[in-house]
């Protein structure tokens, strides 16, 4: 069996069990359109990958498209996560989606849309540049008579005291103020959440904001500045793993098997759901040095070492999801072992390839 064979049928057990356990929600949708801004990320691709594979596990009929900036870019970023020839997404660019005045052309069936786009650097335009995207977005696929389902992937990073010392953050919480947030990230997210709901009370789009968390698992990147990344990393590299801040710090991963079960089954469920906040995450604290020793043993790395400074505190970055899990239904499957396990043999399965530190 190729390295790629193997990888290949890791994810192909992760997208069947997707669909098991999604098959009423699946069947709920029928035959319906999808379109998925942003499906070439972490999340839009498993997304995508679920939504083509239950038509030739459940005969579903969807029509998938996404929205890219680099069609060829994406259909490789595609094939690398899943090799098969029985399914691919229909890919146009953002310019041909703005540029022709795109319309959801079917008018007759439901109408999805996925939005997961965010800002990539520092640079003050690109606040400016998704916001704007978002509401041309919107202005695009708005319709009175048969408004659009429109999700938008949210992050807990938009409440006030996301990063603090509390053990976990409530789905009531407070969010911070457009124009008062901390960073980039956090003022787009915040601004996209608030043209949704616009639109949403306006009757235009029937909009669900999740607000997502951290992950773990099978196309995950792994050059990034997540730790769970750079723990992982540290072990292929056959180097220590190094813990720059507070070793009590904690975070939670979710896989990406329970992600996406409960982002379809909130799609499923967004005329009782609504704009009321839906947590998308483990609820299951670990400090960074119960995680590191962890991934240690997992992956057989070296030794670890602190450096953190005299100043350093502790941070939590934890969401409750109790009022979440009572509204979707929903409860976990994997935990973290588990999951850093798959990962673990997934990465293993690709590391002779170019592709598998991913995009």
């Amino acid at each position: 069996m190729s390295f790629s064979r193997r990888a290949n049928n890791l994810i192909i057990s992760d997208l069947t069990e997707i669909v098991r356990t999604s098959e009423d929600d699946m069947n709920y949708f029928g035959k319906s359109s999808w379109t998925v801004f942003g499906g070439s990320g972490f999340v839009g691709r498993w997304l995508t990958a679920s939504l083509l594979f239950s038509s030739e596990y459940i005969d579903t009929e969807f029509e998938v498209t996404v929205v890219t900036r680099d069609k060829t870019k994406s259909l490789n970023n595609f094939q690398q996560f899943i090799q098969s020839d029985l399914f691919e997404p229909k890919y146009i660019t953002v310019e041909e989606f703005l540029g022709k005045n795109y319309k959801l052309d079917k008018k007759e069936i439901p109408n999805y849309c996925i939005f997961g786009a965010t800002p990539t650097t520092n640079i003050p335009r690109d606040l400016l540049d998704i916001t704007r995207y978002f509401h041309s977005i919107i202005d695009i696929v708005s319709d009175i008579d048969n408004p659009p389902v429109v999700m938008n992937l949210s992050s807990g990073a938009v409440y006030k005291n996301a990063f603090g010392r509390q053990e976990s953050i409530l789905e009531d919480d407070e969010i911070q103020v457009a124009g008062q947030g901390i960073n980039l990230y956090q003022e787009c997210k915040i601004s996209i959440e608030d043209i949704l709901s616009n639109r949403t009370k306006a009757g235009l789009i029937k909009g669900v904001n999740p607000r997502l968390f951290s992950f773990a698992g099978p196309g995950f990147p792994l050059n990034s500045h997540f730790a769970v990344s750079n723990f992982i990393m540290s072990c292929l590299n056959r180097t220590e793993i190094c813990i720059t801040g507070h070793p009590k710090t904690s975070r939670s991963y979710m896989d990406p098997v329970d992600m996406t079960s409960w982002l379809l089954r909130l799609l499923r469920m967004h005329e009782n759901i609504g704009l009321n906040p839906i947590h998308i995450g483990s609820d299951s604290p670990i400090c960074m040095d119960e995680l590191a020793s962890i991934i240690q043993k997992i992956f057989v790395g070296k030794n670890i070492r602190y450096t953190q400074g005299l100043s350093a505190i502790p941070n939590s970055y934890v969401p409750s999801t109790a009022k979440t899990r009572e509204l979707l239904g929903v409860g976990y499957n994997w935990n973290l072992e588990r999951t850093l396990s798959k990962w673990r043999d997934f990465i293993g399965a690709k590391e002779h390839t170019s592709e598998f530190l991913w995009e």
